[in-house]
């Protein structure tokens, strides 16, 4: 009991220590976008733009603002990476008001680069399947065919459709074209014909008759498992879930920024980096969130349960935690004499 007494003081603990720390983070990591962003400017201004790019990238990741889009769209354009560059400008348009300075400067960017991003229109073959589905990179692409805008360079388009066999192309996109690909499966696929076992000559079988039903035994309880009341772990437990609770709520809260941004950044399937790394930050926070509420309902719970069997010091009130197994499953109890 001592010892389960000690790991909940120090889970607690913990809770607490995470809960306290985590604003502290949050202005390191904005220090660190600034440090990245200035780093990067630096690198375009010296015109390094693989370098300025990466570092404009980690800085929006750690802390996305407008003005950094803007700029890392400037450098992807640089980089000849056109479709990224124009959705950029684009969220970043999205993201600022009327009267922000910066959004006209934006929207000239955009409408400069549009001309010159390549477009991927699909055509249905006409033998093909209604479900077809086309996967260029990370983006799935099925009806209806809207066209992609895409970065200039060599694609690979893997064709898929239920029953019928993979297909792959690859189409060179340039800058300021439209390519019309026209999408069909691979041949549809046969299942190979079941082969029936040969037919052997079986001896005549007497006919058995059934066996009486047997009752199944009665489930038989188990021995109560005597558990000792103590109120000071009952209030550390509760204590635990709490803070579970309160760490759910935040992660929570972050995650539903993470998909906001995710949403802003991903268009017809394809997501930019930032997209991607809202995308990964979601899942990484919805996981914290889902911990925290599955650590608060059980800290609130054995807590409660711990106050309620300790009672208010009175002996003659005992609890038991009582089991039955039978052969149609299992049964747990609390059992309290009042």
């Amino acid at each position: 009991m001592k010892a389960v007494h000690a790991w909940a003081i120090r889970a607690a603990g913990c809770l607490g220590l995470l809960l306290l720390v985590w604003p502290a983070a949050g202005q390191d990591a904005a220090a660190a976008a600034d440090t990245l962003f200035r780093q990067g400017r630096e690198e375009m201004s010296a015109g390094r733009y693989e370098s300025a790019c990466a570092k404009l990238r980690q800085s929006d990741a750690l802390d996305p603002a407008p003005g950094t889009k803007l700029n890392l769209g400037e450098c992807e354009r640089h980089l000849g990476h056109l479709a990224t560059a124009w959705e950029l400008f684009q969220a970043v348009e999205r993201q600022l008001g009327p009267d922000d300075p910066r959004q006209p400067i934006a929207r000239s960017k955009r409408e400069a680069v549009e001309p010159r991003v390549p477009k991927l229109e699909f055509v249905l073959a006409p033998r093909a399947p209604q479900d077809t589905a086309v996967r260029v990179g990370n983006a799935l692409v099925g009806p209806p065919w809207a066209p992609l805008r895409l970065d200039p360079g060599q694609r690979e388009l893997v064709i898929n459709a239920p029953g019928w066999s993979e297909r792959r192309i690859t189409v060179l996109l340039e800058e300021g074209k439209t390519t019309r690909v026209e999408i069909a499966p691979g041949p549809p696929l046969r299942p190979a014909p079941a082969v029936s076992p040969p037919a052997t000559a079986r001896p005549p079988v007497a006919p058995v008759s059934p066996a009486p039903p047997v009752a199944p035994p009665l489930a038989q309880p188990t021995q109560p498992a005597k558990l000792a009341g103590d109120r000071t772990l009952g209030f550390a437990l509760g204590g635990i879930g709490v803070a579970g609770l309160v760490m759910s709520g935040v992660a929570g809260a972050i995650t539903l920024h993470a998909k906001s941004v995710n949403q802003a950044h991903c268009r017809a399937g394809t997501c930019d980096a930032q997209g991607k790394d809202a995308a990964a930050t979601g899942r990484t926070y919805g996981a914290i969130t889902t911990a925290g509420l599955v650590v608060g309902a059980l800290g609130i719970g054995l807590g409660t349960y711990v106050l309620v069997k300790s009672g208010k010091g009175k002996p003659d009130t005992p609890t038991a935690l009582v089991t039955r197994v039978g052969p149609s499953g299992g049964q747990l109890s609390l059992v309290r004499r009042w």
